[in-house]
């Protein structure tokens, strides 16, 4: 299920155009069919999750949930290099300077993800958790970490990401945005769009991971986290306070009658992201093209779950931050 849960969060970083042609429910490859969203569910209180650690004895659903943290990763080293021109020398420096307002957890430990300048040589179970960040130039990085690969004998091997990846500078924008970020030139402006990128491709991935697993839409931020993520809580705070500066309008929420998920932004009077997407027939990947079928404006936008203006008192239990001291540096 995992691996379905990734690729929905692959795909809806890609997401920009919606079509008008609802699909029906049809199974997904092992024969599952995922049911429609329940309309009059009216839940206003988080889903509690389970945090006791690791998440499961099954070294491959811990592998395939680790993978989910993972992939913010990646678009978020993406997004830097669009905002600067060049990439950092160490992961750390991201962390440090504020930029990464989210981290992956070691779903085996409950700690944030560690980071290792050791080249990954004999995969082990030790490894598992840990990431390596190697600057290859000012225009390419490359992460490695190690997963348990799911086949008969069953084994340990890398995974590697190099960033950004062939194409992604045309089409793994921030979803729904209307300007790439290198064509912006008031480096305010790009920045203040990629940090909300970040956000929002993580809001629009984590509700339809939310969905997969709970078959209903989230009512809260910290939904979205689960034992995958954590917030960085002194980045996150330098993110509060330069939109509290900043001219920014912000809204993202749920529309329960059209079971849509939608995002707005708009900084200094430009509308960057006006976009949405429908869960209406569920976010399995047999209905991927339901997830299409959106129309921002026609959707009641008037009870935002996050805006610009709560941020700063947005509900996020203690076990859901991370200070930047405690993602360890491994020699």
């Amino acid at each position: 299920m995992y691996k379905k849960i990734l690729l929905i969060s692959i795909l809806v970083f890609l997401i920009t155009g919606c079509s008008n042609n609802p699909q029906a429910i049809k199974p997904d490859k092992i024969g599952n069919q995922h049911s429609s969203l329940d309309a009059n569910i009216d839940r206003n209180s988080t889903i509690s999750h389970d945090l006791k650690f690791p998440i499961s004895d099954d070294p491959v659903y811990l592998a395939n949930v680790q993978s989910i943290g993972f992939a913010y990763l990646g678009d978020a080293i993406t997004s830097y290099y669009k905002v600067n021109g060049y990439h950092e020398n160490s992961l750390e420096t991201l962390i440090n300077n504020g930029f990464l307002l989210l981290w992956p957890r070691n779903v085996s430990t409950g700690e944030p993800v560690s980071i290792t300048g050791k080249q990954f040589n004999d995969p082990n179970s030790e490894l598992f958790g840990t990431i390596s960040y190697r600057k290859l130039n000012d225009d390419t990085v490359k992460t490695t970490r190690v997963s348990y690969r799911p086949s008969e004998s069953g084994d340990w091997h890398f995974i590697q990401g190099v960033y950004p990846g062939i194409g992604e500078m045309e089409i793994a924008d921030i979803a729904g945005c209307s300007a790439n970020l290198t064509s912006i030139d008031d480096p305010e402006t790009r920045y203040i769009l990629a940090m909300f990128g970040q956000l929002t491709d993580f809001l629009f991935s984590g509700t339809g991971n939310f969905e997969t697993q709970h078959h209903i839409l989230p009512a809260a931020f910290q939904d979205l986290l689960g034992p995958e993520m954590v917030v960085i809580k002194e980045n996150f705070q330098s993110f509060v306070d330069l939109v509290q500066q900043s001219n920014v309008v912000f809204k993202w929420g749920i529309d329960k009658e059209q079971m849509s998920n939608y995002v707005y932004l708009e900084i200094d009077g430009i509308t960057y992201i006006k976009h949405c997407i429908d869960h209406s027939e569920g976010s399995s990947m047999s209905v991927m093209k339901t997830m299409l079928t959106c129309e921002y404006d026609m959707l009641d936008t008037s009870s935002p779950i996050l805006t610009e203006k709560n941020l700063s008192n947005v509900e996020i239990d203690d076990e859901y931050f991370a200070s930047k001291n405690s993602i360890a540096i491994q020699e």
